[in-house]
This record gives structure tokens, sequence and C-alpha cells, in this order.
């Protein structure tokens, strides 16, 4: 599904205007982190157990879903070492290869030794 026309949601959420891009940008807690209030969350991105990667979506369809959220302007990427039981992290470390602006990421640990195979 494309997006059809610029959108607006309002109440200081996240504004999207003429190019389509997020505009509201927070603090990340106490740091000096600046973020946006739309991340994008990769915990699908590999996992063929739970989601159905490789079957309804695929590579492609992730580097369209990775190169529309930074057009967007979105600089925040939630990851996790247990996510497709590493998949994720992997494949955003490719993309990552080819990305040249900062962004945020936040990843987890799995607190079991050897829970990624």
């Amino acid at each position: 599904m494309g997006v059809s026309s610029p959108a607006t949601i309002q109440r200081g959420v996240a504004t999207m205007k003429d190019q389509g891009r997020i505009e509201d940008i927070r603090r990340l807690g106490r740091s000096d982190l600046k973020v946006t209030s739309v991340g994008l969350g990769v915990w699908q991105w590999g996992d063929t157990s739970f989601w159905t990667f490789g079957k309804d979506f695929d590579r492609k369809d992730i580097d369209q879903v990775w190169w529309r959220n930074l057009e967007a302007g979105v600089n925040f990427i939630d990851t996790a070492e247990i996510y497709g039981k590493g998949a994720s992290e992997r494949i955003v470390g490719e993309l990552l290869k080819d990305t040249k602006q900062d962004l945020v990421i936040a990843s987890k640990l799995y607190p079991e030794k050897d829970s990624v195979e």
C-alpha cells in the first residue's frame, strides 16, 4: 500500500507534510540523542518461525520498507538478537552499509546463553 497523500496526525504525535516526512523529533530519555516519534521495528525481518519471511514477504520487501522509512525521516530502529534468531540484526547491518544518514539503533540481548543459533 502506497502513500496516496501527505498526512497530518494531530496532537504532536507524528506530522508528515509536503514530502511525507516525519517532523516530530524528540529527545531520547535523558540522553542528547534526537529521534523521530515514529521508529522502525524490525522484529519480523528474517523470522520464519513466527512471521512469514520468505513466504509472504522477502528481502526485496524489507529493502523497500527500509528506504521508504529513511526517506520519511525515520532515524530510530528497534531490533534484537533474538528476532529471527539474529537475522533481523544481520539484515539491519547489511542495510547500514549503504545508509549515509545517522541513525539510532536500539537492540536488546536475550538473557540465555546461546540464544541465537
